[in-house]
């Protein structure tokens, strides 16, 4: 047994329960994180389909498109005074 593997088995042999625990979840938030690199495949790839999207009927944003203006008044509309700022 590594000497690594032994310092860790020590930990858990003096944790008490609420400890072990933790140490639990924050091991299975460890192996279900996705890496960078796996983020970023993911966006690249909504970004692509979106191109996709927008190429395929041929949509066009007008030049004088505000997209902040857009997004203050459509959560105006859709929540009312709810401090967006």
């Amino acid at each position: 047994m590594s000497k690594l593997k032994q310092e860790a088995l020590q930990l858990v042999e003096a944790a008490d329960d609420e400890e072990l625990l933790e140490m639990i979840k924050f091991m299975e938030k460890q192996k279900t994180r996705l890496s960078r690199e796996e983020r970023l495949a993911i966006k690249q790839q909504a970004y692509k389909e979106l191109q996709e999207l927008i190429n395929r009927h041929n949509v066009k944003v007008p030049d004088d498109f505000d997209c902040k203006k857009e997004l203050a008044e459509y959560r105006e509309e859709r929540f009312g005074n709810a401090n967006f700022g």
